[in-house]
């Protein structure tokens, strides 16, 4: 019977120094920044792949706007435009993305760079870039296309709050996988 206390004693005092750790946790996780995320999504020659850029505001942080850089290596796939995506396909959210292709390397490897720029309506006080698919960028799938799995490696972002100014986000990479 001793042992039995000692170890109720034991599973009790473990549980109530597992409470602030389990307190600390949840508190680090409401200050979880923006997030961008690029899908990653698989595509055959001969097609068009879109390609997703979701987006999560962080724990009661309001983004009213942002700007990504996206490089990949455009050898075997060309970027041709970009549509919104549910989350901003309503009124008041402007989409700017354009794109640059750099001359080949010295290994013949060419890169492109997309400027991805995502405002929420400025006539909106504390309007803030909606949760979910902002955008989906498009990607031509030549037919002579060998299979490969191209990163889209964000290069530079930023996010800004209209309360606090600029926000850091958190931004991960994609990828595109030709079959």
């Amino acid at each position: 019977v001793p042992y039995l206390a000692a170890g109720a004693m034991a599973i009790l005092s473990l549980s109530v120094l597992a409470v602030p750790a389990a307190r600390a946790q949840q508190d680090s996780a409401g200050a979880e920044p923006p997030t961008f995320i690029l899908g990653t999504v698989s595509g055959d020659p001969g097609r068009v792949v879109g390609v997703p850029l979701y987006f999560t505001n962080g724990q009661g942080q309001t983004v009213q706007s942002a700007h990504l850089e996206v490089e990949f290596v455009s050898n075997s796939v060309k970027f041709t435009k970009a549509d919104k995506g549910p989350a901003a396909s309503g009124k008041g959210f402007d989409l700017e993305v354009s794109s640059t292709e750099a001359p080949p390397d010295d290994k013949n490897i060419r890169r492109t760079l997309i400027s991805i720029d995502v405002t929420a309506d400025d006539s909106a006080a504390g309007k803030s870039l909606p949760d979910g698919i902002l955008s989906f960028l498009d990607f031509d799938v030549p037919n002579d296309a060998k299979s490969y799995s191209i990163e889209l490696k964000p290069i530079t972002f930023s996010a800004k709050n209209p309360a606090i100014g600029d926000v850091k986000p958190k931004v991960e990479a994609g990828k595109l996988i030709v079959s």
